[in-house]
């Protein structure tokens, strides 16, 4: 089963849009899950039409695009907000080993509490460390967990 480093063979990271780049880690992640663009709409995701437009999309999501996203959300098994995030939030300065991780995450995840854990720790990781440090201590105070130093 392809990972998603395989996704990334023939595909140039820095000529992708948001949308293609969503369309790719979908592509990788259908592969994951044995699933067809057809098996992914019958299992809740957007129509096939759909689909095929979305690497040629433009400009920012906005709400149109809302409830088709949580659709392809719902059908790849991804929280809920993860396609939408994909392509609203600014990227630009994160360094590609933090891309490529955030892809594998996508492309491999299993369920809902481990892929939180990721998504927050890879939102973190492209924080200053300070900030990344400062917002693990809060939400360490929070779930009433020990704050380790350094950590």
């Amino acid at each position: 089963m392809g990972h998603a480093h395989d996704m990334r063979l023939d595909e140039h990271m820095t000529d992708e849009t948001p949308w293609a780049r969503l369309r790719r880690i979908a592509d990788a992640r259908m592969r994951r899950l044995g699933l067809t663009q057809t098996s992914l709409h019958a299992a809740g995701g957007p129509s096939v039409p759909w689909m095929t437009r979305l690497p040629h999309i433009q400009g920012d999501p906005g709400v149109r695009y809302v409830a088709t996203m949580a659709k392809l959300d719902h059908g790849l098994r991804w929280p809920e907000g993860t396609s939408f995030g994909l392509v609203a939030d600014d990227r630009t300065d994160w360094a590609t080993d933090i891309l490529e991780d955030e892809e594998r995450g996508l492309v491999d995840m299993s369920d809902v509490n481990s892929n939180f854990a990721w998504l927050v720790e890879t939102r973190l990781s492209a924080m200053p460390v300070d900030a990344a440090e400062s917002m693990r201590r809060q939400i360490a105070a929070l779930m009433g967990l020990p704050v380790r130093p350094g950590r």
